[in-house]
């Protein structure tokens, strides 16, 4: 069995600061929040694959009776908030606006990342799946819910993005923090 999960909640605001440029500068991965429950997280497999971001690797508790290998593309997908919604949309409207305004920057192909080099990370870290029976994976939001996507579709998420909806829904919360999905090590076999 793989198990995805999302990574614990982290701080979303300072005191004294604009809550919507630090959330800019976290989806820019200018600036890595801690955690706000470090070493929270027990996996029952032995192989724990993880986001490098410092709010995940803080939140595995136990990481010595495991082999943790971090990997750079289970980062959260880089992205501007700020170019994504306007302030006065994301106060009104908050996760609905990013998930809506995510998906149609994924569709358009105008993230910070191509969907081209978003599906060669995707198969990269298939590739280094497969090598295990089992494993836990923490990852972040979007990049967990662009996982479930490619192998949900057999990897026709990528030829027809606007499939995205299907797994980013605006009125739905991606995952919910420490929650995810997981699958048979079998299905990431059936991904061309």
């Amino acid at each position: 069995m793989i198990v995805f999960q999302k990574i614990p909640a982290y701080t979303q605001s300072l005191t004294q600061s604009d809550v919507f440029v630090y959330l800019d500068k976290i989806t820019r991965q200018e600036i890595d929040p801690l955690t706000l429950h470090p070493g929270s997280l027990h996996f029952s497999e032995s192989i724990v694959i993880h986001s490098p971001l410092q709010r995940a690797m803080e939140a595995i508790a136990d990481s010595e009776r495991h082999k943790c290998i971090a990997m750079d593309e289970l980062k959260e997908i880089p992205f501007s908030l700020a170019s994504l919604c306007t302030k006065k949309e994301w106060e009104r409207e908050g996760s609905l606006a990013v998930r809506r305004r995510f998906a149609q920057a994924f569709i358009k192909d105008r993230l910070f990342l191509k969907r081209s080099q978003i599906r060669e990370e995707t198969l990269r870290i298939f590739q280094r799946l497969i090598l295990y029976e089992s494993a836990s994976i923490l990852s972040h939001s979007f990049r967990l819910k662009i996982i479930e996507g490619a192998i949900k579709t057999r990897g026709d998420l990528f030829i027809y993005p606007e499939r995205i909806h299907e797994f980013i829904r605006p009125d739905k919360k991606t995952y919910e923090w420490n929650e995810g999905f997981q699958i048979n090590r079998k299905d990431l076999r059936r991904y061309p």
